[in-house]
C-alpha cells in the first residue's frame, strides 16, 4: 500500500509505503530508506489501518490499535524538510494490490 501526501501547492509532504509479507513491513521515503517491521499488528485476516499525517511524523493504526507513531526528528537521512510540510490532501497510489477499498476515517464503506 503506497500513501502520498501533498501540501496545497501539489509538493510531497510525505509517503507512507506498507509491504505485506511475511512481517508487515513500512518505509517512509525521504526518512528511512530501507523497510522496517511493524510492531503489535493484529492477528485478525481482516485488517482495517489508519495512516495519519500528524504534525511531527506519521502515525499508523491496525484495527485501532497504534503500530507505528514515527517523529520524523529521528529521519537518519535527513530529508525531514519534506515532512515539514502542511498536508493538505493525499493519494492512495492504484497499483495497490493489498487493499480492498480506501475511505476517510469516520465514513461508512
Amino acid at each position: 500500500m503506497n500513501v502520498i501526501f501533498f501540501d496545497s501547492l501539489g509538493g510531497i509532504s510525505g509517503v507512507v509505503i506498507l509491504n505485506f509479507n511475511e512481517q508487515i513491513e513500512y518505509k517512509l521515503p525521504f526518512c528511512t530508506f530501507d523497510p522496517k517491521p511493524l510492531s503489535n499488528v493484529p492477528l485478525e485476516e481482516n485488517k482495517i489501518w489508519t495512516i495519519q499525517r500528524t504534525t511531527d511524523g506519521i502515525k499508523i493504526e491496525c484495527n485501532e490499535q497504534i503500530v507505528l507513531d514515527y517523529n520524523v526528528e529521528h529521519c537518519p537521512n535527513g530529508e525531514r524538510w519534506v515532512y515539514n510540510r502542511v498536508t493538505a490532501y493525499i493519494v492512495f497510489v492504484e497499483a495497490d494490490t493489498a487493499t480492498d477499498y480506501f475511505r476517510p476515517k469516520g465514513c461508512d464503506p
